[in-house]
């Protein structure tokens, strides 16, 4: 098991799929985020419209 992690620290060609993971992770995270904040803010101008019609 020591191995396998030593071989995986010591090479260098699966650095780069980790930043990539880590890449896309962080852009997932920013869309997810800006989504919420966007259906907050039209929900609640929906919402006024909604009020505003009855």
């Amino acid at each position: 098991m020591i191995k396998a992690f030593r071989k995986l620290f010591n090479d260098r060609s699966e650095a780069t799929v980790i930043e990539y993971a880590v890449i896309a992770s962080l852009i997932a995270i920013f869309i997810v985020t800006a989504a919420e904040t966007v259906g907050t803010k039209s929900g609640g101008v929906l919402g006024e419209f909604a009020a505003s019609l009855r």
